[in-house]
């Protein structure tokens, strides 16, 4: 192979590898920018749900009155430590946080503490209103 010849295959390698360094990369950051996107909206559905003022939340989570507003506005990312600290606070586990369909991650996990307590006909009949309720 002439040397001109390997000269042209190695920019064209490099610039495909560039291309796609670039495309994988413009990929994982708009993948970023949607996950704490979605935290954001999560942490303030949980918040409202709670019923909780952001003010109240940062300060029983040891932060200044304004974290948890920074958080939702995107100007803040909680550390891990302080994720977790998010989770305790709302007595559910980060899979909750992150399960997307679970809107009431604390009210349905009291209810199954509730079902499991239930005999086998308390629970047909309780199938059977909730079944109703859904038509």
């Amino acid at each position: 192979m002439e040397y001109k010849s390997l000269c042209q295959r190695i920019q064209r390698i490099y610039f495909y590898n560039s291309v796609y360094s670039i495309a994988y990369n413009d990929k994982v950051e708009r993948g970023m920018r949607m996950f704490e996107e979605f935290f954001r909206q999560r942490l303030a559905q949980l918040r409202l749900a709670k019923g909780v003022s952001a003010r109240d939340m940062s300060l029983s989570l040891g932060q200044s009155e304004s974290y948890i507003n920074k958080i939702e506005n995107g100007k803040a990312f909680p550390s891990m430590q302080i994720f977790f600290y998010i989770c305790q606070y709302f007595d559910i586990t980060p899979e909750d946080f992150f399960r997307q369909e679970n809107r009431y991650p604390t009210q349905l996990r009291e209810l199954m503490t509730d079902l499991q307590q239930l005999n086998e006909s308390q629970l047909a009949a309780l199938q059977e209103i909730v079944k109703g309720l859904k038509r």
